[in-house]
């Protein structure tokens, strides 16, 4: 059984940096120290024992929860631990429109992979797909379909620049 606690310091801190990096190329990141200084992201880190499983980046506005970044070590992965995590998330969050990015599909395994566990753990396309620092990505969604106005209040709190919406 997983355990849940914020990182906000401390050897944790140090080791998602690092888990961070090397999970997410460079042109999908946004500056690591620009997160943790942004009051409006939580970093929550999922322990078996003392040792961190899993880590998101999350951003809750006004009944919207956005997930930034959600990627568990390697030694943990295809054991069920995604699913717990996001179930926890889900039923913690279950009065809130969730939504998170992934890159778009282009035949890549790794990204198929990824976007058919979201669409098992019951979120759904949201049909908007935007690009940002060369990426395209694609929202999904769970609990509904964001506005425009909302997608945009989250970009302002973690973006330089504006994203632009291409379908």
């Amino acid at each position: 059984m997983l355990y849940r606690a914020r990182i906000t310091e401390g050897k944790y801190l140090l080791e998602v940096e690092k888990l961070y990096k090397m999970h997410f190329i460079e042109a999908e990141r946004i500056p690591f120290e620009e997160m943790i200084n942004n009051e409006n992201i939580t970093l929550e880190g999922f322990f078996e024992g003392d040792e961190l499983v899993s880590y998101m980046f999350l951003i809750s506005l006004k009944r919207v929860l956005s997930i930034l970044y959600f990627a568990t070590k390697d030694k943990f992965r295809n054991r069920g631990f995604g699913k717990e995590i996001l179930n926890y998330i889900l039923l913690k969050y279950q009065n809130y429109l969730i939504i998170l990015d992934i890159e778009e599909e282009d035949g890549d395994e790794i990204k198929t992979r990824r976007r058919n566990f979201y669409l098992r753990n019951g979120f759904i396309s949201s049909g908007v797909f935007y690009t940002y620092g060369n990426v395209n990505y694609e929202i999904l969604t769970y609990n509904g379909l964001p506005k425009e106005e909302t997608l945009n209040t989250i970009w302002k709190e973690i973006y330089t620049g504006n994203p632009k919406i291409i379908r």
